[in-house]
């Protein structure tokens, strides 16, 4: 039974901490918590084999970038941000651009600025996007972060009740100790009262010192 219980005790540890390191990704996709670097999900295969569709990547902007560099940037006039690599890189007039593709693309994308591209990747996982992408739906939310929090808050109370519940067995068994103790002692008392009355009230024996003759 406790073999079952650490186990379960595991499993629901390493599942919580599962599930806040997606929610600590799906914050971060949406707010700047990592200071310079931004999350985004791989929503394509246009990058794969190197970016597998699905995997979380992490970006940083640097004043350089290079040809091979995985870049992110966003296509003119807004939308969705294109994560690909540098192909080519185009100096004119002290102005830098640059032309991208993706690795399993046949043809190249259109000619973009520096201040289109938000940052080269630094990091990827495959695979954890999924998570990622769902819980920022209104059932993914409520599955993946609100629901778990929910759990972790009702665990904490139970470990506060049980905590509370041991507390006032001590204070309740400590409470009978003393009592017993206070009992105790005025009985010691009134028995050694009791022996001592009983002492003086022995018949105490006369005798005469016979005269030798």
């Amino acid at each position: 039974m406790k073999f079952l219980e650490s186990l379960a005790s595991i499993v629901l540890n390493v599942t919580l901490f599962a599930l806040v390191g997606v929610g600590i990704l799906v914050v971060g996709s949406l707010l700047p918590i990592f200071g310079s670097h931004r999350v985004f999900v791989v929503q394509s295969g246009s990058m794969e084999p190197a970016l597998l569709t699905g995997s979380v990547i992490l970006i940083n902007p640097e004043l350089v970038y290079h040809t091979g560099d995985i870049v992110t940037w966003t296509p003119t006039g807004g939308g969705t941000p294109i994560t690909h690599r540098i192909v080519k890189e185009y100096s004119s007039a002290g102005e830098v651009r640059y032309q991208t593709k993706g690795d399993a693309n046949e043809s190249e994308d259109a000619i973009i600025s520096r201040s289109q591209v938000l940052g080269r990747v630094v990091f990827h996982m495959p695979y954890l996007g999924y998570p990622v992408s769902f819980a920022k739906r209104p059932v993914g939310f409520v599955l993946l972060i609100l629901l778990p929090s929910l759990l972790i808050v009702f665990d904490e109370l139970l470990n506060l009740r049980r905590e509370f519940a041991a507390y006032t067995y001590r204070k309740r068994e400590r409470k009978k100790t003393s009592d017993i103790s206070s009992q105790s002692f005025p009985k010691a008392i009134r028995s050694a009262m009791v022996r001592e009355s009983d002492i003086r009230a022995l018949p105490v024996s006369s005798t005469k010192p016979r005269r030798i003759v």
